[in-house]
């Protein structure tokens, strides 16, 4: 018996429908949060490729908007970062009809993101006031307890005039002279002020080192 045509042509596209590229739920997700115009992820051997293309610049600094990227994917694509033994994530930004290229292992972006996330931690004791808290999170070599609690202060002149509701990150930076420290860079937001901060981190040592705020 002859099978229609029209049978042929479903069971096709439900075939190429499985196919699917497995990023296109987090490539949607990484578009909107980086505001790019277009963003594409595929997969190359051991690497995964993620072009983001904007048609004006983003403001924030290409390494700080490429880690960010990063960052995200590995959050968000985890397993499959683990079931494709994927070791390295390139971004390449399309912007000024230039491409700019920034690649990021694995590993490294694990060490990051712990850095980020103890960042977090310093993040929310400032907020509540609890700054004498941070003195586990900072080098006290490099930051003293006289200098953390003069924080206390400048929260709460912040607070005075703002109700913060979000907390971001813009993504870090690093220099090949200096590979254990990194550089992360953020803001705390209210509904109508934005205070942007600064936070070195070494990750040797797992403590941040300088921190910066509305300066």
């Amino acid at each position: 018996m002859r099978i229609p045509n029209i049978i042929l042509i479903t069971l096709a596209c439900i075939i190429l429908a499985c196919k699917e590229n497995p990023y296109n739920h987090t490539s949607e997700y990484l578009k909107l949060n980086l505001g790019a115009d277009n963003l594409t992820i595929h997969k190359s051997k051991d690497s995964v490729i993620i072009d983001i293309y904007y048609n004006i610049p983003p403001l924030i600094g290409f390494d700080f908007q490429s880690s960010s990227a990063a960052l995200q994917f590995i959050d968000t694509a985890g397993e499959i970062v683990k079931k494709n033994s994927i070791e390295q994530v390139k971004v390449k930004i399309h912007a000024n009809q230039q491409v700019t290229e920034y690649n990021y292992p694995i590993a490294d972006l694990r060490m990051n993101q712990i850095g980020m996330n103890l960042t977090a931690n310093f993040l929310q004791n400032f907020l509540g006031g609890r700054n004498q808290h941070n003195a586990r999170y900072v080098d006290l070599d490099k930051i003293s307890l006289e200098e953390l609690f003069k924080l206390n202060t400048v929260n709460e002149q912040i607070q005075s005039t703002a109700t913060i509701t979000d907390v971001t990150f813009d993504g870090f930076s690093s220099h090949a002279s200096e590979p254990q420290n990194i550089e992360f860079r953020g803001s705390l937001q209210s509904e109508t002020e934005t205070f942007p901060f600064i936070a070195q981190y070494d990750k040797n040592k797992n403590k941040i080192f300088y921190f910066g705020i509305n300066e």
